[in-house]
Order: structure tokens, then C-alpha cells, then sequence
């Protein structure tokens, strides 16, 4: 059985109001990965929410390690 790999936001201190926030190179990266959001009991607000509120909106999401034939090699 394959294992379902999750990923969430970092935040500092204890009230979880401060994001985490790194400056990363462009060399340093490998692949590019496809997030899908965990979605919870409550409804998805339909009005104003755009793609980049996403981060925002969300609390954790699914690594699809079927992106590409690449990222499934080295993800898992």
C-alpha cells in the first residue's frame, strides 16, 4: 500500500500567527510539485477566493506523487 505523503505551513512561535519564511534558490530546487488541499468540514468560501489565497485558505495538502514520472522516482 503506497503511503499518502501530507505537507502543511510552518509558523513561528506558540500563536501560530507568524509565517515561517525562507528565501530558497532557484538552484536548490529539484522538481516542482503538485498540492492538493486537504479539505475540512467547513465549506470552501465560494465569493473572492482566488489561487493565490490558497495558502491562505487551506491548513494542509496532498503531495500528488503522479505529477510527473520524475517527482514520483525521487518523492517516493
Amino acid at each position: 500500500m503506497s503511503q499518502v505523503l501530507t505537507v502543511r505551513p510552518a509558523y513561528n512561535g506558540q500563536n501560530k500567527q507568524s509565517p515561517c519564511i525562507a528565501v530558497v534558490h532557484l538552484d536548490t530546487l529539484v522538481r516542482r510539485v503538485h498540492l492538493m488541499p486537504v479539505y475540512g468540514d467547513s465549506p470552501v468560501p465560494s465569493s473572492g477566493l482566488k489561487h493565490y489565497h490558497s495558502l491562505n485558505v487551506f491548513n494542509m495538502f496532498y503531495v500528488n506523487k503522479y505529477a510527473d514520472y520524475h517527482a514520483n522516482e525521487i518523492i517516493f
